[in-house]
């Protein structure tokens, strides 16, 4: 799974190939707000696997920041950020259902005003496709990773993360049973 990292809370796509492996979700850079202490307090929370504390703390981030800022795109993209964590603290507590829910509506706030799904939109939906795998629905995890992998050709060219790409793609074809696309 793919967490924010701290690089003004962009998503970063790392850690593709172990479903179970996750990164820290991390604030924005925004030192002075009420909605970045909360974030902090929720990644210390989270490093310390309290995860229903770090759930509360990013529930109210979320909450403090549609109640002070208008719509906006840099509101929907610490909205979108914020919910991404959101959906990695459920996937940590098992909440597979609740994960999907907060990224599914991350994804919604990046393609907002957008003709189509661009890099920004690659970590949530292997995110998506990863927790599609988990549930065992593998045609939807495959839709989405060959989604990403027309995404990645088009935007980077020759990166390391297309690889991991193509390792989710063969990964599914092998508990699909489907061991030469698998290779």
């Amino acid at each position: 799974l793919v967490l924010a990292n701290a690089e003004n809370s962009v998503v970063k796509s790392q850690g593709q190939k172990d479903h179970s492996k996750q990164s820290t979700p991390t604030p924005p850079i925004n030192e002075n707000s009420v909605v970045t202490s909360f974030i902090r307090i929720g990644v210390e929370k989270f490093n310390d696997e309290k995860f229903d504390e770090s759930l509360a703390c990013f529930l109210k981030a979320l909450k403090t920041h549609k109640d002070a800022y208008p719509p906006s795109p840099h509101y929907d993209f610490y909205t979108a950020c914020i919910l991404n964590n959101i959906g990695a603290i459920y996937l940590k507590k098992g909440q597979l259902k609740e994960s999907l829910a907060a990224l599914n509506e991350s994804l919604i706030l990046k393609m907002k005003n957008k003709s189509k799904k661009t890099l920004n939109c690659v970590e949530t939906l292997n995110n998506i496709g990863n927790i599609y795998s988990m549930m065992g629905k593998n045609n939807e995890a495959l839709n989405i990773f060959n989604e990403v992998l027309e995404i990645q050709h088009v935007n980077l060219k020759s990166n390391p993360a297309i690889a991991d790409t193509h390792h989710n793609i063969g990964v599914i074809h092998y508990l699909n049973g489907e061991m030469v696309a698998s290779l």
